[in-house]
């Protein structure tokens, strides 16, 4: 048996330190990919929030009907609307305007929100792009709408992609 001499020991301590060292940088890099992890996890459970609370308001019996009556009722004549009824047109621009925010700040997913409201976007953006450039001009504001424009242009591309040759909506 041999025994250890002095001269060994600050090796053998050495050692130590430095294994000791390494486990500690091994935890600190579990505990940051670990906090990664939760910190995209608040973020998920942030943009679905978000997204179930606009999804909620779009699919409001109220919004539908304003929906509805565009398709039916104003598409016919929208140069003549009345105060209110101008204001009704207003309200589903201003929704799909939140909509189109949300997609561009990637607050939701376009994917998700240009299939749940392929139709709605395509036609509604149909009839509303004509009056929302009488309102840029008449509110002398070049951007009014604009997030409801860009997702209207990108559902046309989504069209264009993925339903070419599907009839309808």
């Amino acid at each position: 048996m041999q025994l250890v001499k002095a001269q060994d020991v600050p090796l053998v301590t050495d050692w130590l330190g430095s294994i000791s060292t390494l486990v500690q940088a091994i935890v600190v890099i579990i505990a940051a990919v670990y906090a990664l992890i939760q910190i995209r996890e608040a973020r998920s459970a942030r943009r679905a929030t978000v997204a179930l609370h606009l999804f909620d308001q779009l699919n409001l019996e109220a919004a539908i009907t304003r929906r509805r009556r565009l398709y039916a009722k104003f598409a016919r004549r929208m140069s003549r609307l009345s105060p209110s009824e101008d204001r009704e047109i207003g309200r589903i621009a201003n929704e799909f305007t939140q909509l189109g925010f949300l997609v561009r700040e990637g607050l939701v997913d376009e994917r998700l929100a240009i299939t749940l409201y392929y139709g709605a976007i395509l036609r509604c953006g149909e009839i509303l792009m004509p009056w929302v450039r009488q309102q840029r001009r008449a509110r002398e504001d070049e951007f009014y709408a604009d997030d409801f424009e860009d997702l209207y242009l990108r559902t046309l591309e989504f069209k264009r992609k993925y339903r070419s040759g599907v009839r309808g909506w």
